[in-house]
């Protein structure tokens, strides 16, 4: 019984997030409160219209908010859904589990394709077995991370962190650590390595590394195919120094226009032009489009 109870919960609080009104938050809050905790690694059919396996109990953050709303990032998967069409591609950088690379795949079908990277061992192992699981045939994943230049880095974890949150910037904490060594590359270099053509999205959450793997395509970045960039921006990883400097990078390598989600990555609404430096959040995605995209801006502006 405490399972469909938890999966009736989950459908509710899905809804909530992905059709937001004013008031709602507070009924996701009483319902996450009643709802059975979990017990150890589960397997979901998700609202979305896949499976995936999860383990809320040792991590949170992604596999957490899965477990009590059936999504993450509504906003986020709102703009992807806008974006993406059947033949297109996505680069999901910092693919974790799978949840936006799962997404994509469903929503391309056969047509288009998914290329995942994820360089942490364990959380690569869980994003194959949730590619297997949906049996997707149009997902390929990469062990290995994407930078500026060619190289082996140190990845590195901290002690009692979910797993989502290892990083190539090693953190300053007191805390134990494990450090990795990882295959770095650079984007510009894999494309023409693979023999990729149009890029319709990249997105980007490699906590704090963003603005390497964005260096590492500058020729993607500035060509006439250059794709729409979903990138995560946050001052929790980033001092003040780079993110300006990350945010100037890509106003000047092509005609990028930047936006941001007027409720946050979390919730469902329409984008707003970030027009200055003032208006950069603490913590959340930035969404970037050319003028070629415009019709998808002003479908993504409308207020949901």
């Amino acid at each position: 019984m405490s399972g469909a109870i938890a999966g009736a919960i989950r459908k509710i609080n899905f809804l909530l997030r992905t059709r937001p009104f004013k008031g709602g938050w507070r009924i996701e809050r009483f319902l996450s409160r009643i709802m059975p905790r979990p017990d150890g690694k589960i397997g979901l059919n998700l609202p979305l219209g896949f499976k995936i396996i999860i383990d809320p109990v040792n991590n949170g953050g992604l596999e957490e908010a899965l477990y009590y709303r059936g999504i993450y990032e509504a906003g986020t998967i709102n703009v992807l859904e806008t974006c993406l069409t059947k033949n297109d591609i996505f680069v999901d950088v910092g693919s974790n589990i799978g949840l936006m690379s799962l997404f994509a795949a469903k929503r391309l079908s056969d047509g288009g394709k998914v290329y995942a990277f994820e360089p942490m061992p364990d959380v690569y192992a869980a994003l194959e077995e949730n590619i297997r699981i949906n049996g997707l045939k149009n997902i390929e994943a990469f062990n290995f991370a994407l930078g500026e230049r060619n190289t082996d880095l140190s990845l590195y974890r901290e002690k009692g962190t979910n797993r989502g949150q290892a990083s190539l910037i090693k953190p300053k904490t007191e805390n134990e650590i494990a450090e990795h060594r990882v295959k770095v590359q650079r984007l510009d270099d894999f494309i023409l390595e693979k023999g990729i053509g149009n890029i319709k999205i990249l997105k980007i959450d490699v906590e704090g590394w963003e603005f390497a793997v964005l260096k590492g395509a500058g020729k993607l970045l500035s060509s006439s195919s250059a794709p729409i960039l979903c990138f995560e921006f946050s001052r929790d990883e980033n001092d003040e120094e780079s993110l300006l400097a990350l945010y100037e990078y890509v106003l000047s390598i092509n005609e990028y226009r930047i936006y941001k989600l007027g409720k946050g990555k979390e919730a469902v609404s329409g984008l707003v032009p970030v027009k200055g430096k003032s208006e950069l959040p603490r913590h959340d995605n930035l969404f970037c489009f050319l003028p070629k995209h415009e019709k998808i801006v002003k479908l993504l502006k409308k207020e949901r």
